[in-house]
């Protein structure tokens, strides 16, 4: 019988070794020794010992394993798998909220390009730019389609406002974070009272100055200044 080598306890990329399982009687001259392994994943698994000391299984078939970068890694950088370049960390995003540092094996550019070569994601985004497309038009019908100010009646131009301000505290309010759109927002709420459309110009105008000029001179001319 050969010598077993214990390693339990040990840590062989994912798994970790709890516990001896059996050794391997079927093949005269190759009786192994396999161990009872738990993955990072939670499943548990049997592995050879020969294949654990020489890194053939890293994992339980989950794949965790992969989700590190190939190359060299330091804190500041990283090898994408896929383009093969060097680049900074921030460029891999974390994969898991217990250990930051576990990052994606590849860059946020060949993330974006390997999934929108998936034909259901391209069904998808265009479904949800076609929803929010729709909300956004059944939204400026109701609230009057043009601007509250100038008369504005392009819908490029045009945008949602806040009538008595506040629109930063609401954008970052949980209620409002679940709806991807503003358009979609006042078409799932009901159409609520407190907002107006503005042409981009006033609307902005009205940040900055707190009244848009357009007002400003309306009131002008009314009381004769502008004569």
């Amino acid at each position: 019988m050969p010598t077993v080598i214990d390693m339990v306890g040990r840590r062989c990329g994912s798994l970790t070794v709890t516990s001896f399982h059996s050794i391997n009687s079927k093949h005269k001259h190759n009786r192994q020794a396999h161990w009872d392994c738990l993955c990072d994943c939670g499943k548990a698994t049997v592995v050879s010992g020969s294949n654990l000391r020489n890194g053939t299984t890293k994992t339980c078939g989950c794949g965790i394993g992969r989700i590190f970068a190939t190359g060299a890694r330091t804190s500041e950088t990283r090898h994408c798998r896929k383009c093969k370049m060097e680049k900074s960390i921030r460029e891999f995003r974390s994969v898991s909220l217990e250990n930051p540092e576990r990052r994606s094996w590849l860059c946020s550019e060949c993330r974006k390009k390997d999934v929108s070569q998936y034909p259901c994601v391209a069904r998808q985004r265009q479904k949800a730019h076609d929803r929010k497309k729709a909300a956004r038009a059944l939204a400026l019908k109701h609230y009057g389609g043009r601007c509250n100010c100038c008369g504005e009646t392009e819908e490029v131009f045009l945008a949602f406002d806040h009538i008595n301000g506040g629109g930063s505290q609401h954008r970052s309010h949980p209620d409002r974070k679940r709806f991807v759109a503003m358009g979609v927002f006042l078409v799932e709420t009901g159409f609520p009272e407190g907002y107006q459309i503005l042409c981009n110009n006033c609307n902005w105008a009205k940040h900055a100055k707190k009244v848009c000029p357009h007002k400003i001179n309306e009131v002008s001319s009314y009381l004769g200044f502008g004569s």
